[in-house]
């Protein structure tokens, strides 16, 4: 009798702890679920973050333009960007708006002669103007990307002008790249320089970052 009840004791405590084991092992299960839920979707608020929300240009980034100098030689110049910011949703791009500011005082054409010329009131003139400002009244889907309507204000001539881009999202960064023409003419930039071209054309490759 003592055996068989030693025996049925047994047998509970192989039960109970059987029982345990597994109770244990869902919970693991359940928990590992949990946090594998968890991580996917904190990825996914991420990356819906990135995408819907601003976009901001590093203060490195420059824009580039080209004009027909003397004797027919291109020159090529710099701008740097400043106090600029993107909102842009690839899948929405009717929701979106840009603002870009580049700075006068920033033009970079390799010489420093001609870069002063250009600051003075024959050309930009950076004392009355110290910013060129672009600001966006729509964006819209293109059969190559996108295209974005919008105002240009170079000294104090504001012109419509159309912009077509593209842009490669890449996580919480991106790249927007534009090329464009605009007439220096339209603008009063140099109106009595009759030795380079009238056309300027600008070249865009920006990098951008998650707000």
């Amino acid at each position: 009798m003592v055996q068989y009840l030693l025996l049925d004791s047994k047998l509970n405590v192989a039960n109970i702890a059987h029982t345990e084991f597994y109770t244990q092992k869902t919970e693991m299960k359940k928990s590992t679920h949990k946090l594998t839920f968890i991580a996917t979707l904190s990825f996914a608020l991420l990356s819906f973050t990135s995408i819907q929300g601003l976009w901001i240009i590093p203060s490195t980034s420059k824009a580039n333009f080209t004009i027909d100098g003397m004797l027919g030689i291109d020159c090529n110049g710099t701008l740097d960007f400043t106090s600029s910011e993107i909102a842009f949703d690839p899948a929405k791009p009717e929701t979106g708006n840009m603002k870009v500011v580049l700075s006068v005082a920033t033009i970079n054409t390799n010489s420093a002669k001609r870069d002063k010329h250009l600051k003075t009131d024959d050309f930009f003139d950076e004392a009355q103007y110290p910013t060129i400002s672009f600001t966006s009244t729509t964006i819209q889907k293109s059969v190559t990307g996108y295209t974005v309507n919008g105002n240009l204000k170079i000294k104090n001539v504001t012109k419509v002008v159309a912009i077509p881009f593209t842009f490669s999202p890449n996580g919480t960064s991106g790249v927007f790249k534009a090329d464009f023409r605009i007439n220096r003419m339209d603008f009063k930039v140099g109106e009595k320089e009759k030795m380079i071209g009238k056309e300027v054309m600008i070249s865009l490759n920006i990098p951008v970052n998650a707000k």
